[in-house]
């Protein structure tokens, strides 16, 4: 039986950033134990409303850029070739307003 591939996230249990200030979100840790190639897929879970943000997500390190404060859930979810789907992993990634100097 095929065992499912897992993710790996960076920063699993949580990360802050400023609005407006590039970060990576790194799932490269993400492998299959059968060795196969994964494919990557994020998608926002949640975020705060009004967020138009998006992230690459076919990216195994994707560019995430904040643009409301608040919470935003990322979800990461992998396949093998065989299609074999991985359960999801998430990432809450908590955005501040940044403060003029």
């Amino acid at each position: 039986m095929d065992q499912p591939p897992r993710p790996g996230i960076d920063g699993r249990s949580g990360i802050a950033a400023a609005v407006a200030v590039p970060v990576i979100i790194d799932g490269s840790k993400s492998h299959d134990p059968g060795g196969q190639r994964i494919t990557f897929h994020w998608s926002m879970a949640e975020a705060p409303p009004g967020s138009i943000a998006t992230l690459d997500a076919s990216d195994p390190a994707p560019l995430f850029i904040p643009d409301l404060p608040g919470i935003y859930r990322l979800q990461l979810v992998v396949s093998n070739q065989d299609g074999v789907v991985s359960p999801p992993s998430m990432l809450t990634l908590l955005a501040f307003a940044s403060q003029a100097f």
